[in-house]
């Protein structure tokens, strides 16, 4: 009999979803330089929660002048806001309902600014009823790939 609990409660729990094991992550999809500032794109990506996520709040992790973003961006259905205080920013679904991000989907059109190009931030994902339903960090860096010219005769040099 205790097995049959056992398996039966064990089922039950894979069965019924829930926010405590939902999934998130923000990812870097590029950026760009101009002068001292730096500018983040990022995307959105509810892995399996039931629960959509509709906020995004950014804290530094260490609010040092230069981590304070200076510009936010937002993709359609979204709007952003500065927290003064501390130096993040929020954003935050238009219409909770149709612009949130529900399980397996991916939101980009995301951005900020800052100066300079390297900080560190708690990232809290909230629901409709803007309960946290995940937290993370999140470092973000511009590297810049130095390129050479060379021809084509110039590359297969390096393997002859």
């Amino acid at each position: 009999m205790k097995k049959c609990l056992l398996i039966l409660a064990t089922v039950a729990l894979a069965v019924i979803p829930t926010a405590a094991f939902a999934t998130f992550s923000v990812i870097q999809d590029s950026c760009r330089s101009a002068g001292n500032t730096v500018t983040t794109y990022f995307s959105v990506v509810n892995f399996n929660s039931p629960v959509p996520v509709c906020d995004l709040h950014f804290q530094p992790e260490n609010p040092v002048p230069g981590c304070i973003m200076i510009a936010c961006g937002a993709p359609a259905g979204w709007g952003c806001s500065f927290i003064p205080v501390t130096g993040g920013v929020s954003w935050e679904a238009l219409f909770p309902g149709p612009d949130c991000i529900v399980a397996g989907s991916r939101k980009g059109g995301f951005s900020f600014t800052l100066d300079p190009d390297f900080c560190c931030y708690v990232v809290s994902f909230t629901g409709p009823q803007h309960e946290i339903l995940g937290e993370q960090e999140e470092c973000f860096t511009c590297v810049h790939v130095g390129v050479q010219n060379k021809t084509w005769s110039d590359v297969k040099r390096l393997y002859n």
